[in-house]
């Protein structure tokens, strides 16, 4: 028997084996449906990888915005096709630190496909290599040392590897340390004003020098041998309480239509009594003491210190926004594969909530048919987990915690609802809930989005 067709005949028996076939494999993506694959919601919103080119027979260090540092020997690599080398080795590394850097990845964090545990990060890298286009490997017996950049705190947490996203398997332990390069670069300022004498006339003008560390504070070299003079008019029982202070910061800026008159503004922090960290300021209205025989000239002497200590400072405010993108901390461990190496720890979900979701989007766009998934993005957990439209009865959320959520539609636009926005429409008393969302697009929204 055969079903008629305008152009073509098929047999029933053809028909009923597709059937079966599709209905128990169906495939999606060339695996089967429920496997766990790296697979970027966005990919044009990927997070994208850093490439260094390195010689095999020597050995590099690598130290990348976050503070990471990756040591590398020298001959460490082979093909895996075990042939020789050809070249120049292309190693490709990104970083992984924020919840929302894993859903631009698309990397699991379910242990397995079953996705009964899913992991929350520490921070998160991938290491790649290939020569001329050559996968490589690491050689047997060789290590390559990595100090990963944490933001995040790691106390009770494991290492874990994936070659693939396929599996995570615990592979070892790591060791956390402060980032102390980074830290003593940013050493606080101290400066200690010079005191002429053990009291000081409100009746007359106030002489002092600044004294600092010049290895720490290199700006302020211009002002080494400088002396400053506070008007009596300007003197106040603050300017007084002050001059015994230590400070952690000066900046000085020429006040305008005054050449000679400049602004000191000293900062320190403090803490209060209930551990609350704050800056104390103080603002100083002084002129540089450069009378005498050459005035002219030890005005424009001190004009040229200005334009010096001008250039230094925004050389040292630039080092500190650098600095200040690095992690706190460094969580140090040794890899012996090219792969995905993850700080983590098993996401507890007994405080999750369980609802049954709609959307507002769905009375335009069929779930089923565009084989929609919800990522449930668990800020505070550092973790994302999908959802596909068989799960939306079972979506687990938490309470007074953020948890944002984000469901990828056609065309790359994406439907949102912020944390914020999340936990108020979670306050109804149903556990069925039809959610409200914000279309956005999708490669705009995730590689803006910052945590």
């Amino acid at each position: 028997m055969t079903i008629q067709n305008n152009k073509m005949k098929i047999p029933l028996l053809a028909l009923l084996l597709f059937s079966i076939l599709g209905g128990g494999c169906n495939i999606f993506n060339g695996k089967t449906k429920g496997s766990q694959v790296i697979e970027p919601p966005v990919v044009a919103a990927d997070i994208p990888f850093n490439e260094y080119l390195i010689y095999n027979d020597s050995s590099r260090t690598i130290k990348l915005s976050t503070g990471t540092v990756i040591n590398i020997q020298q001959n460490i690599f082979e093909r895996e096709d075990g042939k020789p080398l050809e070249g120049q080795i292309t190693l490709k590394v990104r970083e992984f630190h924020s919840a929302y850097d894993i859903l631009r990845s698309g990397i699991p964090m379910s242990i397995n496909d079953s996705q009964t545990n899913f992991l929350q990060s520490a921070g998160m890298i991938e290491l790649r290599a290939n020569d001329n286009g050559n996968t490589l490997k690491v050689k047997e017996g060789k290590q390559i040392e990595i100090a990963l950049a944490g933001y995040n705190l790691s106390n009770g947490y494991d290492l874990y590897y994936t070659p693939d996203g396929s599996f995570w398997s615990q592979t070892g332990r790591f060791v956390s340390d402060s980032n102390y390069q980074r830290n003593n670069r940013i050493k606080e300022l101290s400066i200690i004003p010079k005191v002429p004498s053990d009291t000081v006339d409100m009746g007359k003008d106030f002489i002092f020098s600044l004294k600092a560390d010049l290895t720490e504070v290199p700006y302020l070299k211009p002002f080494s041998n400088l002396q400053w003079r506070v008007s009596k008019k300007d003197m106040s029982p603050k300017v007084i309480e002050a001059i015994r202070m230590i400070w952690d910061e000066v900046s000085i800026s020429q006040i305008k239509g005054n050449k000679l008159e400049n602004e000191l503004v000293f900062k320190r922090k403090q803490s209060d009594t209930s551990g609350n960290q704050t800056v104390q300021q103080l603002v100083v209205k002084a002129s540089p003491i450069v009378g005498g025989k050459n005035k002219r000239e030890d005005r424009k002497l001190f004009a040229e210190q200005m334009d010096q200590y001008k250039n230094t400072l925004a050389k040292i405010e630039e080092e500190k926004s650098r600095l200040a993108k690095e992690a706190d901390m460094l969580n140090s461990f040794k890899i012996s594969k090219m792969g995905i190496w993850n700080i983590d720890k098993i996401m507890k979900r007994d405080d999750f909530i369980l609802v049954n979701a709609s959307f507002d989007f769905e009375k335009e766009i069929n779930r089923d048919i565009n084989k929609l998934k919800v990522f449930v993005i668990y800020e505070d957990d550092n973790s994302v987990i999908p959802y596909t439209t068989v799960q939306w009865n079972k979506i687990g959320f938490k309470l007074n915690s953020k948890v944002s959520l984000v469901v990828v539609l056609p065309k790359n636009e994406i439907a949102v609802i912020s944390s914020d926005e999340l936990q108020r429409q979670l306050r109804v008393p149903s556990r069925s809930i039809l959610f409200a969302t914000k279309r956005v697009s999708g490669i705009d929204y995730l590689q803006k989005i910052k945590m």
